[in-house]
């Protein structure tokens, strides 16, 4: 009976083994069955590094700091929003804004992102910045991050992607914001794009001379407190130029607006610029970039009157 007994039990063990294997067959081959009915054909990623045309791009130098770098050609600026702040803004709704800071003292906060880790966050006044990466931009380390100022008492716009680049001893930041999250958002390539035309370079040195002094109209117009001196080309029957005389600033920039009926080609310095009849044309330099302290004429192709530059 003992005998009987065993050779049941061994039985049982053998049916169960069997049952089991059996079970686990069926459940591999159903699911097998169930991913190849149910598995959808991936759909593509929309890709958010595609190459934007660029070709049409204006560019902004900054010689005093020796960078440049291209924006769209339909966005507005640059405009001087502080000490050593530029911007950069599209000109249709909803608005974004790229703004480089030149004289940030981010020194340490650009040390301490660049040997957190990817992801890390780092707090520093109340503002926690999140790590993205380690990067090269212009030939020099940059480190890439977003940062979240819903603790900061001042009111801040939205932005997105912010960067930080070291030269030497010296931080440049860069940012985007705007009139939404979604508007940064859906300008993201825009940013990369501009982050991939910035770059240092070499500026020249050698400032045209003053041919005077002081200005033989006496009294000048101006400086007033835009980052843009604007004088009028004009023919006027006693030929003579209103004003005179322009009294500009050493970080304001040359723009010309061309009130004649054909295009004119205007030179100051190695400054020169062809301006079509009816419109507006502004340089990217900088006045002490080019010229010495002093006054200065503006020659013109074919001749028209134009105002003195006297440069403080």
């Amino acid at each position: 009976m003992l005998q009987d007994f065993k050779t049941e039990i061994k039985t049982l063990l053998i049916v169960a083994f069997i049952a089991v294997v059996i079970s686990v067959a069926g459940i591999l081959l159903l699911r097998n069955d169930v991913r190849n009915q149910v598995s959808p054909t991936p759909s593509p990623v929309p890709n958010d590094q595609s190459v934007l045309d660029t070709s049409n791009w204006q560019t902004y130098r900054n010689d005093k700091f020796e960078f440049e770098f291209r924006y769209p050609h339909d966005w507005v600026g640059p405009f001087i929003e502080g000490p050593g702040s530029s911007v950069v803004s599209s000109s249709e709704e909803p608005r974004v804004t790229v703004q480089i800071v030149t004289e940030s003292g981010n020194l340490g906060l650009f040390e301490t992102l660049e040997n957190a880790e990817v992801g890390e966050v780092v707090e520093a006044n109340l503002i926690f910045y999140s790590k993205i990466a380690n990067d090269s931009i212009g030939g020099y380390p940059a480190v890439r991050y977003t940062a979240d100022y819903r603790n900061v008492p001042a009111q801040r716009l939205p932005t997105g992607e912010e960067v930080l680049i070291k030269k030497d001893n010296q931080i440049f930041e860069l940012r985007m914001w705007g009139s939404s999250f979604e508007a940064v958002r859906n300008n993201k390539n825009t940013f990369h794009q501009i982050l991939s035309t910035f770059r240092f370079v070499e500026v020249e040195t050698n400032l045209k001379p003053a041919e005077a002094q002081t200005p033989a109209a006496g009294a000048c117009a101006g400086p007033d407190l835009s980052d843009l001196a604007e004088i009028v080309l004009v023919r006027t029957p006693d030929n003579v130029p209103v004003p005179r005389c322009l009294l500009v600033s050493g970080d304001q920039r040359l723009q010309i607006k061309n009130a004649t009926d054909e295009a004119i080609t205007v030179t100051l310095g190695r400054i020169q610029m062809t301006i079509e009849p009816g419109k507006t044309q502004a340089d990217s330099h900088t006045f002490d970039s080019y010229l010495a302290s002093g006054v200065h004429s503006i020659s013109s192709s074919p001749a028209v009157l134009a105002p003195e530059i006297w440069l403080q």
